[in-house]
């Protein structure tokens, strides 16, 4: 069964869990041999070991991982995550990358499958199976293109900081600890449109038309590049803007502020004004 839209419902999910065909995969980040609950009969991925190199800092190539557990174009990934959406959205990225498209989201993750009485159960976490060898470049917007157009005003793209506003504006480097960069502060033109604003409160996305005023001040049209700290909460709003609302142009700079706020002389702006 192939959905028809790159979001399904908790309702969809439930009456599709014993087809075969459809596998919900927990992208988590828990170490193996931790319990953490789950959908029943989920594949388990980490988001991390599972779906980047070592020791290199890259996105790895998951044909191996698919290969390991026995999944074709004919199989219906939904992702989700017990612990992070941006898990989710970020293994879709990698995915659809790779050139698998027959998958979804699930729409409000773990939060809203267990809050609304869907079946769950504990399992332990299991060792990485992950390739190592790193996957090709589209719709990543490495840090040395990312100084070019900077010198290329004529060249222009669309900078989305996605970010909370206290990062955005140089206050502090990151609100997460273990996520430094040396410096404060935005790439400069990059607006603020911080990536929880796409969700409801129940951790739902919100409906194309609230989406769509998000993101009012910008051309859908544009080439866009998503940056936020580490690639994650970027690759939540592509998916929001890709697969959403189709946006033609949407690239994830997946370095992000980490990279970006590290490197020496990059220019970068602080204050509210892009």
């Amino acid at each position: 069964m192939t959905p028809s839209s790159p979001l399904v419902s908790a309702e969809w999910l439930e009456e599709h869990l014993d087809d075969p065909n459809v596998i919900p995969v927990n992208v988590h980040e828990q170490l193996a041999g931790q319990e953490l609950a789950c959908i029943p009969g989920s594949a388990m991925w980490h988001w991390r070991h599972d779906l980047t190199c070592s020791p290199q800092r890259d996105i790895a190539n998951p044909a191996e991982l698919l290969d390991a557990l026995g999944i074709t174009s004919g199989h219906t990934l939904v992702l989700y995550s017990t612990s992070n959406q941006t898990y989710a959205t970020w293994a879709y990225w990698i995915l659809h990358m790779h050139g698998h498209t027959n998958m979804a989201v699930l729409d409000g993750s773990y939060q809203h499958w267990q809050l609304n009485g869907h079946p769950s159960v504990r399992v332990v976490a299991p060792a990485s199976n992950a390739t190592r060898a790193a996957l090709h470049k589209a719709h990543r917007h490495p840090a040395r293109t990312m100084l070019g157009d900077l010198r290329r005003p004529r060249r222009p793209i669309q900078l989305i900081d996605v970010r909370n506003f206290h990062e955005y504006d140089g206050t502090i480097t990151s609100s997460v600890s273990g996520q430094p960069a040396l410096n404060a502060g935005h790439i400069p033109g990059a607006t603020h449109h911080p990536w929880r604003s796409t969700l409801q409160p129940d951790g739902r996305f919100h409906d194309t038309t609230t989406l769509s005023t998000h993101y009012s001040g910008l051309k859908p049209n544009h080439p866009s590049v998503v940056y936020c700290r580490i690639g994650l909460a970027a690759s939540h709003t592509w998916f929001v803007l890709s697969q959403l609302l189709d946006w033609p142009h949407v690239s994830v700079y997946d370095g992000s502020w980490c990279e970006y706020g590290s490197l020496i002389a990059a220019p970068l702006n602080v204050g509210s004004t892009p």
